[in-house]
């Protein structure tokens, strides 16, 4: 099961950060008259033209976090991939310890969701990211090729 969605300045309304751009399904469910994967492929591939400069990483962060514990399905290996290529840029923000207090408190030992956040150039905030990854139990990566992406994913998922 996975979804996407896109975060940058002003996605959504009154200034959101983030907006879906595939529900969280199975890769195999249908999507209309074609498969979940093939939707969200379709939804990725625009990915550039429709991100709007500034990162809201952690309204973002929290807002998927929450959406990943609330769709929670024991089945699964549940996670919030988090991939940036920034810092923090989204104006009153609720700023890093605040975020990293609320991933804690949201934490429930029954509905284990761990943050993989990947930072993909050298203007992402690593030690950021890694608290947050931390804070969740997760990791943090770097990642600038598509190759190390791929290899993130597998290092990903052989630590479940």
């Amino acid at each position: 099961r996975i979804g996407a969605w896109v975060f940058s300045e002003n996605q959504g309304p009154n200034g959101q950060a983030w907006k879906q751009l595939a529900p969280i399904k199975r890769l195999d469910a249908k999507d209309g008259n074609r498969s979940h994967r093939a939707a969200l492929l379709a939804s990725v591939d625009g990915l550039p033209a429709i991100t709007r400069g500034g990162t809201g990483l952690y309204s973002t962060t929290l807002a998927g976090y929450q959406k990943v514990l609330a769709s929670f399905d024991p089945k699964y290996f549940n996670s919030l991939i988090l991939m940036t290529d920034g810092a923090n840029e989204e104006p009153n923000s609720i700023g890093l310890p605040k975020l990293l207090s609320e991933l804690k408190a949201l934490q429930d030992p029954n509905r284990r969701v761990r943050i993989i956040a990947i930072g993909m150039s050298s203007d992402a905030d690593m030690q950021s990211l890694r608290k947050i990854a931390e804070v969740t139990g997760g990791r943090a990566y770097r990642a600038d090729t598509p190759d190390e992406i791929i290899q993130v994913f597998q290092d990903a998922l052989l630590s479940r």
